[in-house]
């Protein structure tokens, strides 16, 4: 069987997927870049947990439907727990 072809690929996002993709081809013949945005890896999977009687729920506080503003008990909540 042949080896394959080195080719350079570029994966565009640091979220779950984009750092999947990386992980699974860093040690392939290809010549692999991860680009993201953004000052930290995660995308849309950062979250705050936040407990709600007596159970924690996540809240994507990432997502581009977010809008704090629009959510001002949540900026409230969110205060507190942080502090």
């Amino acid at each position: 069987m042949p080896l394959p072809h080195s080719e350079r690929v570029a994966i565009v996002g640091g979220g779950c997927t984009g750092t999947t993709c990386f992980w699974a081809l860093q040690h392939s013949a290809h010549d692999v870049h991860l680009f993201e945005a953004s000052a930290s890896l995660g995308g849309r999977i950062k979250s705050l947990p936040l407990e709600h009687n007596g159970k924690e729920v996540d809240v994507n506080t990432e997502s581009p439907s977010f809008n704090a503003e629009a959510s001002r008990q949540f900026g409230y909540t969110r205060k507190a727990v942080q502090g």
